[in-house]
This record gives structure tokens, sequence and C-alpha cells, in this order.
């Protein structure tokens, strides 16, 4: 299971261990190059490292060069698209309608290159379902709580 980047990782993992039964992602990106921007790509190649501003938590996150070289060294077995595909498991694609920061679409292409995926479109939740870090409420808010007992559903389904 992972959440955004997160997500496209669980994919890849799942598309190469076969110990993975279930997969289930949360508002993922549908590329490794997804952060890889022109301008991004000659700031990280100059500086060995470039900021992505999270508007959400208001902090700049560090890419390292490191991260792009992997991307452009193992195409192949970074491949989302490819890792997707090939995937004979369960697959949950849950995505909030109203996420700010990953595009919705990224969840319907996903499910087009999985067509047995199944899809779950949280109304109204962002990119965190409603969550943040560091979370320190009693109780997880509404949105996040759907999401996490749906995905624990998903996972509990044999």
């Amino acid at each position: 299971m992972g959440h955004s980047r997160g997500g496209a990782l669980a994919i890849l993992k799942a598309g190469e261990e076969e110990r993975v039964k279930k997969l289930a992602t949360w508002a993922s990106i549908k590329s490794t190059r997804h952060f890889w921007t022109p301008q991004n790509i000659e700031e990280v190649s100059k500086n060995g490292v470039v900021y992505y501003y999270n508007g959400r938590t208001q902090q700049n996150l560090p890419l390292y060069y490191a991260y792009y070289e992997d991307v452009l060294l193992h195409p192949e077995r970074l491949d989302v698209e490819k890792a997707i595909k090939r995937l004979a498991i369960p697959v949950l694609l849950a995505h909030g309608d109203a996420d700010e920061s990953i595009p919705i679409a990224f969840m319907n292409r996903l499910q087009e290159w999985q067509a047995r995926a199944e899809t779950l479109v949280v109304a109204g939740a962002g990119h965190t379902f409603g969550a943040y870090h560091p979370f320190s409420e009693p109780e997880l808010p509404p949105l996040a709580r759907l999401l996490v007992d749906k995905t624990i559903a998903f996972f509990q389904e044999w």
C-alpha cells in the first residue's frame, strides 16, 4: 500500500514481488518521472538537489540527483505503466475528487492500465483525505476514516 509517490512505489514493488497478494494506492502518481520537469532537471543537475514546494505543508521537500539518476538508469524497472499492467492480483485505486496535488485523472489512467482494478473515489477529499502530519487527534477525520475502513475491508476480502 502506498500514498502519492508511495503509491507508484507500491505498484512497482508489487509488480516484481510474488509475496504481494493485494495492492492499494491512495492518490498515486502514475509515473516516476512526475516531478522531473525540465526546470527541475536543470537545477538538480547543477546543484545535486531541487526543492519541490508542498503548498499543503508549506515545506520545500528535497529531490536529490540520485533519485533522478535512478529514473534514468532503470527505466524498465521504474515503469509504473508496465508494472501495473502485469499485475494479476486484486488492486484498489483510491483518490479524492478534490485532490489539489495529484489529478484524479492519474487514478483513471492507472485503472485504464489495470482494468480489473477496483476504484474508490472519495467525494470531497483532497490529497490527504482530511488528515495531516503530524496527526495528534484521537479520531481520524471522516473522509480519512472512510478511506481507511474501505481499504481494510479490501485487504480482508478473499
